[in-house]
């Protein structure tokens, strides 16, 4: 198992900045080449992975809580490593990685450093780390990297997700409505239903988008609602509106998408809205 003089001795193996940045606040400034990534191999990344979980927990404690570039180098190593790992054959070691990580999130570990885990979880991160990342989804400031995270993974992220979304309040909300519709779940259409008629136009807007995107028929008479705004919020829910008769056309669910189109050509029938018409004319067509 490395030591930490160790594992400070390889993550110094990292090159130094290159030469020309100048000096900033006593620090050196540049920009990093990094080893050729065979070097970078053989010399730093399976060197650190030699010492298993508790080497990759001591390159997470060499990171500071501000990123002013005096931890380049663990920073490096430890996103090289996140990439390393995903390859074929490399199981185990990207297993041993996220555990580890995953570890860290939550209790007493700054706020900052658990960004970093975070955005790292997203390279590697696969269902294994939804646990981990689930408790943060109701957090003001990891919150929305969690959700992005989750997003990315997608295996195992609907639940946390939709479980975040029945009892989030504030700017989370609005994240975790989209997640639900990214991640295409079904499950959460009664969150989004209700988050379509929130008092938040922003909110309102992105909740029918997801339903749209869900197929959810009875979004219709929401889209269609905010059809009869104005402004950005009538333009975003003409696009729900049409998003959902496409979705549910697909679906090969004729009657409601008919009934989409139909009621939404209703709603527009001003001169501005001729392409409106011309857009469910056309759906109405491929119909038949």
């Amino acid at each position: 198992m490395a030591t930490t003089d160790t594992l400070a001795d390889l993550v110094a193996r990292v090159p130094d900045l290159d030469t020309g940045g100048g000096k900033k606040k006593g620090r050196e400034t540049g920009k990093l080449t990094g080893p050729p990534w065979p070097e970078a191999i053989r010399d730093i990344f399976d060197p650190v992975l030699a010492g298993g979980r508790d080497a990759i927990v001591g390159l997470v404690g060499m990171l500071t809580e501000v990123d002013d570039g005096r931890d380049y180098k663990a920073r490096y190593t430890l996103h090289g490593l996140c990439v390393y790992v995903c390859r074929k054959g490399k199981e185990k070691e990207r297993a041993v990685v996220i555990d580890a990580l995953g570890a860290q999130l939550g209790g007493s570990c700054p706020t900052p450093i658990q960004e970093v885990i975070v955005w790292e979880l997203e390279t590697v991160g696969d269902e294994r780390a939804v646990p981990a990342l689930a408790p943060l989804l109701n957090d003001p400031t990891v919150g929305p990297d969690a959700v992005r995270t989750l997003v990315a993974i997608r295996d195992g992220a609907a639940e946390p997700i939709r479980k975040a979304l029945a009892q989030a309040k504030g700017p989370m909300r609005l994240h975790l409505v989209q997640a639900a519709g990214q991640l295409g779940d079904k499950q959460a259409v009664p969150h989004l239903r209700k988050a379509a008629t929130a008092a938040d136009a922003d909110l309102r807007i992105t909740a029918r988008w997801a339903l749209a995107t869900l197929g959810d028929a009875w979004a219709a008479d929401l889209c269609l609602k905010g059809a009869r705004a104005s402004g950005w919020e009538r333009i975003k829910a003409v696009k729900a509106c049409l998003l959902l008769a496409e979705t549910l056309a697909a679906a090969r669910d004729k009657r409601a998408a008919t009934d989409v189109y139909t009621r939404l050509r209703e709603a527009c029938g001003a001169d501005r809205d001729a392409y409106v018409r011309d857009a469910c004319d056309r759906g109405l067509m491929e119909l038949g």
